[in-house]
């Protein structure tokens, strides 16, 4: 019977586990910009604890901040910005992993200083540290589509002078340094497939002038072969191009199946592993409670090694979507994956 009972101690703690208050993302989930939510508890023992919610607008970030505890405890945070929250090589949002902590005890109440950049503020010094407790991150670009910022750069191979041109689907500039393009045939249409082809001429008659042209103008003459390897089997003209892109190229789930199903595959998901362990446990101590009540040895080591073979079963299904990303992060494929 004591054995019997240490299992069921063991389903109970198991049990109020998975029913411990999950983090509440509605405040991401109708978002199609790149939000992320960020929990720190401070202090378990007063449920003290302090949320950030950071989100993307048209690119622009916003951050929201609350504080959870008793009426005696007071959270004060110095220069949290949003800026914290987000990772420019990556374009996307993340939770810093520890948040830089000080207290203050008056009496009664208790007063805690905290921050991410800050080591110390209004006196206090932020020697400790609390860790990030829980975190939801839909991964979404910050950067609006469509605003990304592409480059290509032209030379002509005589005068030695160089021009970029900056684009995004919307936009196009020149930066020539001191000379100016005067005349161009191109509009920001004909850059969205890559850098195009281009005759480069440059000139220092009548000022420091470049023309950008689709062919070869008969006012200029260059025969100079362009240093472009990949494009001199195409074209024999006065300039060479290169193209430089600051966003890896990405093939996201929601950009292969679309928004709408991903959202329904990731809803299935997340049933999977919340029901999933449930029924595990239920049919666990259904088979124990049967075996208790037939009173037999071997009906209770039945139901034991049951027992223990869905708690593996459980902790299976719940590791496997982190192992699979481990996995494929390890092979350069973590952006491959609907989890």
């Amino acid at each position: 019977m004591k054995k019997i009972s240490k299992y069921l101690l063991f389903l109970l703690i198991i049990f109020i586990g998975f029913n411990v208050k999950a983090l509440d993302t509605s405040y991401c989930s109708s978002d199609t910009d790149a939000c992320a939510i960020c929990e720190y508890i401070i202090n378990a023992g007063t449920n003290t604890k302090i949320t950030y919610k950071v989100k993307a607008i048209n690119g622009i970030l916003n951050l929201d901040e609350s504080k959870t505890g008793n009426a005696s405890v007071t959270v004060n945070s110095a220069n949290v910005a949003s800026n914290n929250f987000y990772s420019k090589s990556q374009d996307k949002l993340s939770c810093p992993s520890t948040l830089k902590t000080g207290m203050v005890s008056g009496g009664r109440s208790v007063t805690y200083y905290v921050s991410f950049t800050e080591t110390k503020w209004s006196n206090v010094t932020l020697n400790g540290s609390v860790s990030l407790s829980e975190s939801y991150n839909n991964e979404k670009k910050v950067t609006p589509s469509g605003t990304e910022l592409h480059s290509c750069t032209y030379k002509d191979n005589n005068s030695g002078v160089s021009i970029e041109v900056e684009y995004t689907k919307t936009s196009l500039k020149y930066n020539s340094g001191n000379y100016s393009v005067t005349y161009t045939d191109y509009t920001v249409d004909d850059f969205q497939g890559g850098c195009p082809l281009a005759y480069l001429t440059c000139t220092t008659r009548g000022g420091n002038n470049c023309s950008l042209r689709k062919d070869a103008h008969s006012g200029f003459t260059n025969d100079v072969t362009p240093t472009d390897t990949t494009n001199a089997d195409q074209i024999n003209n006065s300039s060479s191009s290169s193209e430089t892109n600051n966003e890896t190229a990405v093939y996201d789930c929601e950009g292969l199946i679309g928004p709408n199903v991903l959202a329904f595959l990731q809803l299935i998901l997340t049933l999977i592993m919340i029901v999933g362990p449930i029924i595990a446990l239920v049919l666990g101590m259904y088979d124990l409670f049967m075996a208790m009540a037939k009173g037999e040895d071997d009906d209770k080591k039945k139901a034991i090694k049951k027992l223990k073979g869905r708690l593996v079963a459980t902790v299976l299904l719940l590791i496997l979507p982190y192992i699979i990303k481990i996995l494929l992060a390890l092979v350069g494929k973590s952006d491959s994956i609907c989890l």
